[in-house]
């Protein structure tokens, strides 16, 4: 009986520990800070895990906020918060103030898809754990692609490496075969395109991408095409969201970054992504380079998403972070 209770006894203490050991969580994730005017500082003081981060200009941009932040901005600096259902009007904080709470959805239109998709593209992941450093990063390995655009193979050259050998197979069968230059790093391919297209017409839409480095040296990406009726439905899906003339380009791109996900096109989220980062130039953003950083390790292509990271850090150096008590 003694050595019965000693085991609970451990057992009570080593959960408590544990429990204890868990980092409180910051509440539900509501949005990010859209943007900061005539800027100094804004600070974020979350009430549950007790963390207050001083967020200098230009690095505060898509800031993730969760529902126990309180926001202070230094005198003259205002900021726009865009939380899940639509962008709150843009304000100044003078004195400690909770992130306001969420508004019941009343109707689904166009700007309210884009504030929800804009939201899910910038809110905070966790980074690869194991990312993979692939031969082929596009198509990148169990992602989907589409065949309305131009068909482009991308790789990482290897240095003493002249020619790659690909094939492409459906089950047993080899559907194109080529060899192409292995130093230019891509190659468009409009007749595997082409015969994409003829093997979805016969129901196939499962294929393997091999490459072949050198006589020992294979590796293989599997990917999937879209149907058509899912390729008409993004395409509609779209030309819903198209930008008006006056909306942020960066915004644009980070609206279809989270739908081109819902659909499995890494690749092309990883694009946009990158499209967004170009509109920024200079301002730059931490959240932004975090998720492009990921996007880009998920598909493969380690090398950008490690230069990424480092953009990241040297931008996070700016800013202070009080830990919690």
């Amino acid at each position: 009986m003694r050595t019965i209770l000693n085991a609970l006894a451990f057992a009570v203490v080593t959960v408590t520990l544990a429990s204890l050991a868990q980092p409180a969580s910051p509440g539900l994730y509501v949005g990010c800070i859209w943007e900061m005017r005539k800027g100094g500082e804004i600070s974020i003081s979350n009430t549950a895990t007790r963390v207050t981060t001083h967020l200098r200009q230009n690095t505060a941009r898509f800031w993730p906020v969760y529902e126990f932040d309180y926001l202070r901005c230094a005198p003259g600096t205002w900021v726009t918060l865009t939380l899940r259902y639509g962008t709150q009007t843009t304000n100044t904080y003078p004195n400690w103030t909770r992130v306001p709470p969420e508004p019941d959805p009343l109707t689904e239109d166009s700007r309210v898809r884009k504030a929800v998709l804009l939201v899910e593209a910038l809110k905070p992941t966790e980074r690869p754990r194991a990312a993979r450093k692939m031969p082929i990063f596009q198509p990148a390995d169990k992602s989907a692609i589409r065949l309305a655009g131009k068909m482009v193979i991308r790789w990482t050259p290897k240095p003493g490496v002249e020619r790659l050998a690909l094939s492409l197979r459906s089950g047993t069968d080899v559907v194109w075969q080529t060899d192409v230059d292995a130093t230019t790093g891509k190659s468009e391919e409009p007749e595997l395109r082409e015969r994409l297209i003829r093997a979805r017409d016969s129901g196939r839409t499962n294929f393997v991408l091999q490459c072949q480095l050198d006589a020992t040296n294979f590796a293989s990406n599997k990917f999937s095409i879209l149907s058509a009726a899912d390729e008409r439905r993004l395409a509609k899906e779209l030309a819903d969201l198209q930008a008006d003339p006056s909306e942020d380009a960066a915004r644009s791109h980070l609206v279809r970054a989270a739908l081109l996900e819902h659909y499995g096109l890494l690749n092309e989220v990883t694009d946009e992504y990158e499209e967004a980062i170009r509109c920024l130039g200079d301002v730059g953003s931490i959240p932004l380079l975090d998720r492009a950083s990921s996007a880009n390790q998920i598909i493969g292509n380690v090398r950008r998403g490690g230069q990424l990271l480092d953009l990241l850090r040297r931008l996070d150096a700016l800013n202070d972070i009080e830990p919690g008590q």
